[in-house]
């Protein structure tokens, strides 16, 4: 990391050591580390007592029930600044799509290295999605319509958008349109793709030629 702001790290998992080893070589990578039981609140005091000016702030989050992907949507709508990592126990593209849907800003599994975790967050820091090779194969062996699809550049300057890693609300701005409108535009262009969602939409327009980098 090369800025002088702070970057401040939770993890969240219910085995000690898992959370402490991880912590460990966050520290070693230049990152504040914190294991707060209740994330929100972390969040809510830490920003009321020193500010969001020199701060970023991410939430390793591991997903082991049903109740940690409502948790990832709680932490994106509390504060969609916030960069969250779900470290995934079961490493499949149906978990890791699930994951980045309900608000995950990216996605590693639960048994990677150190190492791989930190590229990860290093990624979403800088507003890119880092997938295992595996992990995209899965995805793009899914997209195997044999009619081409044909974008208008309003639709290609969008997909291009999402993959450089702006908002649904920054978009509309630069496109001047509402974010219902946006979002309207969106879900008709997931669908004409072959996507749920936006990270699926991104890696059909990589295969489809519309992107050429992810």
């Amino acid at each position: 990391m090369m800025s002088d702001d702070r970057y401040i790290c939770a993890v969240r998992d219910v085995i000690p050591a898992y959370r402490r080893g991880l912590m460990d070589a966050l520290k070693i990578a230049g990152y504040e580390v914190a294991e707060p039981e209740d994330v929100l609140n972390w969040l809510a005091q830490f920003r009321a007592a020193l500010g969001v000016s020199d701060c970023h702030f991410a939430i390793l989050h591991s997903i082991r029930e049903e109740d940690d992907f409502v948790t990832l949507g709680r932490i994106q709508k509390f504060d969609p600044k916030v960069r969250t990592i779900a470290l995934l126990l079961e490493n499949t593209g149906d978990r890791y799509a699930r994951a980045l849907n309900a608000g995950a800003s990216g996605a590693v599994g639960y048994g990677a290295s150190p190492t791989e975790i930190i590229k990860t967050l290093t990624a979403t820091f800088e507003g890119a999605v880092r997938l295992p090779h595996c992990i995209v194969d899965e995805f793009l062996s899914r997209f195997t319509d044999k009619s081409p699809v044909v974008l208008d550049n309003q639709s290609l300057r969008a997909l291009n958008k999402l993959a450089a890693g702006h908002s649904i609300a920054e978009i509309s701005r630069e496109e001047h349109a509402s974010e219902r409108t946006m979002h309207r535009r969106m879900k008709a262009l997931y669908r004409r793709l072959g996507a749920e969602n936006r990270y699926e939409a991104i890696i059909a327009a990589v295969k489809h030629g519309f992107i050429k980098q992810l």
